[in-house]
């Protein structure tokens, strides 16, 4: 039911026209600012309404108010004027229309009331607070060439800067604010009101000084192509609906379907360009522009489908591709532009407040949009026409809002810029200057947009900026040190030099390669820019040229200075740039592409085979080796993902070689057992290979008895059991996990000849269990099958009789046996020949064996010489024989020489 309210009669307000909405008036709320003390009285409570007073409504017995006809019609007794027709009141006949007339009248004057009462109640917080207060008890605070109005507050000796809770109703002033009211007051005041809650909902709290310089420049130029940008959508989006059928008679089905195709088409185009985030962070102006010139062309597309209606998908698909990419662009490029802006860390308000007023923009583009749309209906040229015409506005304040945006960060060319006008003049450039210079597109030089300045940068030099763009061009950040270094020279002078640093910096073939290492941080990287910065600026200004990697990285060499400048100035220039304005805590790079396998090292040590032609001969591939030595110069872990990568490359050229090689350097370099999945690729590498005992001894290495009888088994599945190596390694296996049975199995299941090898595995198998008589037994039931024995043999059996008491009879036995043969004179059985005489202390008959072959005789045999005089207390002897090993440049065992010294003391051995 209509209401209506009427203010007291006390009430000295004009009433405003129709009705009062009447709430609990509301006080001026102050808010600390100042802490500066003045004797200050409250104001008086308002006195023409009770403080008890609550919200009412009450209708009045008044008719409403009619305001001028203008005019009438005489059919039918209606009510003549705009008022009645409006609300329904002129048709008697219609009963519906009759109730909602006073609802409709209601909704009209409340909205009027609204007006008004807000008008008011900015009036009596103008006015009223400038009559009520004396001029005394005003201060203006000065602060940045901005006047704040301070008042006294209420409870505290303060001064405050006053705000005004929104009240429905204003405070009661004087009669003579009162009457002075007119409208030329109130409208001044409510436009004051409405920017300033404008200002809060679109603007960041604290602007200006939470944000920078540019944000206004940027947001202005944004909100125009914003509306641009939506009235090109709404037309692209007439233009597909028309396309499509929609309107024309055509099946819902076939326009939902040609639609989803056109979409989804799109969508991959996301996921395509998703791979390029890392160039939205380096150069985002140049994206963000390119995204929006994508845009555009989508809609030109969209646009031109109803003159190709059968061409709807592939034209809807490659516009939907463009608007999608676009899209990821500009919401990924974003977010770099609103971190910039926020002056005081505050990253969520700017992003808020961005996408406040872009709301703002596509609502006024909308019902542009909408009214052009009207206008042009069907007619594809009026269309184009128009697109033509906003799609230029659109690209220019598309421009000029990028041109005005101030990037802190460091780029590639950024960085350039920047260190070379420090090393020209010592003066580090600001941040808009650089901005202003750098293009869009600093790789296309022929789209190379820069801002229109009619005054040149005063600080940036002309060389500065061609050092720039040349740097751009010949810079190779991330390269890999396997396309630098050609010889193992190079590379450990590279290592050599740059040991304490995070990255590697050379020039090859006329570009700046930068070999980024794995500890390397942002600030190596920004320290690598300027170390690039100061070596293009040698070549130009001292006419240094490059040499070679070696004489470079040598004393005096292009690289060594340049190093040398860098590590003394970098922090220097580093200090400057923070002083600038600039982010120097990293650089924002784009690596280089990398390949999956490596085959750019040339190898001078490698000989080309037989087959291969003088024209081949230049193009040397990278083995697995080479790689594995490159990360042993550099200190790098190797890691078992590019483990497995190289023993894949092996098993895939079937290269042998490098298979034993790579077996041998994970061997070497792990304290541990590889884990299972590493092995079980080094044995399929072996067998792959046809290297069963290289395949044999990655298994012994391991130690593990259930690994190995897997392995014995499917060797045996596989036929190979009377495999004679295949046999002696099983039975050097079992031996070594000390499980003699199940070697002396492996012996007894050889079913074909046995060699010199397997007895001579059983032998050492014996040996390990210290049973030194079936060592004999074998050795003897070797003679009677007609076995020949060699050296090893020999001197397994002679470590076997050095422990059997029986004061060397079976020793001699054995060394007669091996004269016999002719084998005495080899250098492992004439150690074993010493060692086992000299257990025995038999010194002359060791002495003889020593003396049998004086040009075979290896380190192991001098040291056993020397042990057995020792052993026997022959120390003159060992004396002298000791100056007969320094003579001959043998070196003794650390063991033997300090037992020597206990006993004879190192005064002797010092003369």
């Amino acid at each position: 039911m209509p209401v209506l309210l009427a203010p007291p009669p006390s009430s000295s307000i004009t009433t405003p026209p129709m009705l009062l909405l009447s709430l609990r008036p509301t006080t001026v709320t102050p808010s600390r600012i100042s802490t500066r003390r003045l004797p200050w009285k409250p104001l008086p409570p308002p006195s023409h309404f009770p403080s008890s007073l609550k919200t009412q409504c009450k209708l009045l017995p008044t008719a409403p108010y009619s305001p001028l006809i203008v005019g009438s019609s005489g059919g039918g007794g209606g009510s003549s004027n705009w008022w009645d027709r409006w609300s329904g009141g002129g048709n008697d006949d219609n009963n519906n229309e009759n109730e909602n007339s006073h609802t409709k009248r209601l909704f009209f004057c409340a909205i009027l009331a609204l007006l008004v009462q807000f008008a008011y109640g900015a009036h009596a917080f103008d006015s009223g607070s400038e009559n009520d207060m004396n001029d005394e008890m005003i201060v203006w605070e000065v602060k940045g060439g901005k006047r704040t109005k301070l008042i006294a507050d209420d409870f505290a000796d303060v001064f405050v800067v006053p705000s005004v809770n929104w009240a429905w109703w204003p405070l009661p002033s004087s009669s003579k604010s009162s009457s002075t009211m007119s409208f030329g007051n109130i409208v001044p005041n409510m436009w004051v009101q409405c920017r300033e809650l404008f200002m809060r909902l679109m603007l960041p709290e604290g602007f200006p000084d939470s944000v920078t310089s540019d944000y206004m420049e940027y947001s202005l130029w944004r909100g125009v192509q914003g509306i641009a940008a939506q009235v090109s959508s709404v037309l692209a989006t007439q233009s597909l609906l028309y396309a499509v059928g929609l309107g024309k008679g055509a099946i819902p089905t076939a326009a939902a379907v040609n639609w989803v195709l056109k979409d989804g088409i799109g969508y991959l185009s996301k996921i395509f360009l998703s791979k390029f985030g890392r160039h939205f962070d380096v150069n985002p102006k140049g994206w963000r522009l390119f995204a929006d010139f994508l845009e555009n062309a989508a809609f030109g597309m969209e646009i031109l489908t109803p003159a190709f209606p059968h061409l709807f998908v592939p034209i809807g698909a490659a516009a939907g591709a463009g608007r999608s990419a676009a899209t990821l662009i500009q919401a990924a490029t974003r977010s770099c532009f609103y971190a910039g802006f926020a002056a005081q860390r505050n990253f969520a308000e700017v992003i808020a407040k961005g996408e406040a007023q872009g709301m703002v923009s596509k609502s006024i583009g909308i019902m542009v949009g909408i009214a052009l749309a009207n206008c042009i209906q069907a007619s594809t040229p009026l269309a184009l026409a128009s697109f033509g015409a906003v799609t230029w506005i659109h690209m220019f304040c598309n421009v000029k809002s990028y041109q005005s945006i101030q990037l802190r960060t460091l780029n590639p060319y950024r960085a350039s810029l920047v260190f070379g006008e420090y090393l020209l003049s010592g003066l580090v450039p600001s941040v808009k200057e650089v901005n202003d210079e750098e293009p869009f597109f600093p790789d296309l030089p022929l789209l190379s947009l820069k801002p229109v300045s009619k005054a040149e940068n005063k600080l940036l030099s002309p060389e500065a900026k061609e050092a720039a763009a040349t740097i751009g061009q010949r810079l190779e950040l991330g390269s890999k040190l396997s396309e630098i270094v050609k010889t193992k020279t190079d590379a450990h002078a590279l290592l050599d030099l740059y040991k304490n640093q995070g990255y590697i910096l050379t020039e090859q073939n006329g570009k700046f390669c930068v070999i980024l290492k794995e500890t390397c941080s942002q600030q190596d990287m920004l320290k690598s820019m300027f170390h690039v910065s100061y070596l293009y600026w040698l070549e130009k200004n001292v006419g240094l040229k490059p040499v070679s990697i070696y004489d470079d990285c040598g004393s005096g060499g292009m690289l060594q200075i340049s190093l040398e400048y860098v590590e003394r100035e970098f922090n220097h220039a580093k200090h400057d740039g923070e002083l600038a304005g600039w982010v120097t805590d990293g650089l924002l790079p784009l690596h280089r592409p990398h390949r999956k396998i490596l085959r750019s090292i040339e190898n001078p040590e490698r000989k080309p085979s037989s087959t291969t032609t003088e024209t081949t001969t230049t193009t040397i591939t990278t083995t697995s080796s080479d790689v594995l030595r490159l990360l042993d110069c550099l200190g790098f872990p190797v890691p078992d993902a590019l483990y497995i990568s190289l023993i894949k490359e092996c098993t895939h050229y079937l290269d042998a070689d490098e298979a034993v090689l790579l077996h041998a350097h994970l061997t070497k370099n792990r304290r541990n057992m590889p884990p299972l999945n590493l092995l079980n690729r080094v044995l399929i590498m072996f067998i792959s290979c046809g290297c069963l005992q290289n395949a044999r001894q990655a298994c012994a290495s391991t130690l593990n008895l259930t690994l190995g009888k897997q392995i014995h088994g499917w060797l045996m599945k596989s036929g190979y059991s009377d495999d004679l190596f295949v046999g002696s390694s099983l039975i050097s296996f079992y031996g070594k996990i000390r499980s003699f049975k199940d070697g002396d199995l492996v012996f007894n299941g050889i079913s074909s000849q046995r060699n010199v090898v397997i007895w001579t595995a059983r032998i050492n198998n014996s040996c390990k269990e210290e049973n030194f008589h079936q060592v004999l037994d074998v050795f003897n039931e070797m003679g009677k099958v007609g076995i020949r024995k060699n050296s090893f043999t020999f001197s397994s059996v002679l470590s076997a009789c050095a422990k059997v008491s029986d004061d060397g009879n079976c020793g001699e036995q054995v060394h007669a046996n091996a004269i016999k043969l002719g084998l005495a004179s080899k250098s492992y059985v004439q150690c074993g020949l010493v060692n086992m005489y000299g257990k025995f202390g038999l010194i002359e008959d060791a002495k003889r064996a020593f003396d049998v072959n004086e040009k075979r005789r290896n380190r192991a045999c001098w040291n056993a010489m020397l042990a057995s005089y020792i052993q026997n207390g022959c120390l003159i002897e060992a004396i002298k024989f000791l100056y007969q090993m320094k003579a001959v440049g043998i070196q003794p065992q650390e063991l033997w020489l300090n037992k020597l010294r206990s006993l004879c003391g190192s005064k002797i051995l010092e003369k």
